[in-house]
């Protein structure tokens, strides 16, 4: 039913970004104090919305602003909507739909970058992996230590690092320290760079 009480005066709109960015959907009401919100997603691509509970990745689901903590790959074929329900006539009325658009100029494939691994030879973590960085031919890793100075460069890397420094005349030559360090990956071909803290444990 919809409420000839309650009007949507502002809709959501869809957006446009890259994999891993925040995203936030707005929607502004009118018609008394007794309103209620509730975002739902259609997921399956039938038209078939669901209500969308607060957890890790969705926050705010029942307010006027929802937000999504990253943008994933498979949330491009996802709708998204807000009901507005009014408490005291006991009727609701849904928003337009929305959708998030890959943006082109942004990384074709997502690359995870960790922020730590365990070198200690149990065979168990010992390398440091970056999924997804093979369809970046080219790029290239660096590793700061905490004082900047880089202990580790390599182009085209092969997820076989295993905490040996390769650049000489730093602390840390050789087999790094346990602690917390810095990564910087440039993946070219004009895609967005990648940089975290990343702990070394034994």
């Amino acid at each position: 039913l919809v409420s000839s009480n309650t009007t949507i005066d502002q809709q959501p709109q869809s957006l446009t970004m890259c994999y891993g960015d925040i995203a936030d959907f707005h929607i502004k009401a009118s018609g008394n104090n007794s309103l209620t919100y509730q975002w739902q997603v259609d997921s399956t691509n039938t038209n078939t919305f669901v209500n969308l509970k607060a957890d890790t990745v969705f926050t705010n689901t029942t307010n006027d602003s929802m937000r999504i903590r990253a943008f994933t790959p498979k949330m491009a074929t996802y709708k998204f909507r807000c009901v507005v329900t009014n408490v005291i006539c006991g009727t609701a009325t849904n928003s337009q739909e929305a959708i998030i658009v890959f943006d082109e100029e942004c990384n074709v494939y997502p690359v995870d970058v960790p922020t730590g691994f365990s070198p200690d030879g149990d065979g168990v973590n010992d390398k440091l992996v970056i999924q997804g960085l093979e369809n970046y031919p080219g790029s290239v890793v660096r590793v700061f230590n905490i004082w900047g100075d880089l202990v580790y460069e390599k182009e085209d890397y092969q997820n076989d690092w295993d905490a040996k420094a390769n650049v000489k005349n730093v602390v840390g030559e050789g087999k790094l320290p346990a602690g917390t360090y810095y990564i910087y990956v440039d993946l070219k071909k004009g895609a967005k760079r990648k940089a975290t803290f990343l702990i070394i444990k034994y």
